[in-house]
């Protein structure tokens, strides 16, 4: 199931629960979750937007390669490269 399906499924999962008045903690957490998954496909999307504005500028002051090592600096500065979770 890739990023558009999981959200697609949630939306349904929750709308189900709150259809039979399933427990509120359960539908809280299943929110919680899809808000951080809308969060990543405008991340996912933010990042395929730059990425092609540059690389169709005709005359880009940096090149592409330049830009995604910014970016990925970036991500990590920002500490959202997932790094703080892997430990």
């Amino acid at each position: 199931m890739n990023l558009l399906e999981s959200i697609q499924w949630l939306k349904g999962q929750i709308e189900e629960l709150e259809k039979a008045n399933a427990d509120m903690k359960q539908i809280r957490v299943y929110k919680k979750f899809l808000f951080w998954l809308d969060d990543l496909l405008k991340y996912r999307l933010m990042f395929s937007e730059i990425k092609n504005e540059f690389a169709f500028t005709e005359k880009a002051m940096f090149s592409t390669e330049w830009l995604l090592d910014f970016l990925k600096d970036e991500l990590k500065e920002w500490e959202l490269d997932g790094k703080e979770y892997d430990q």
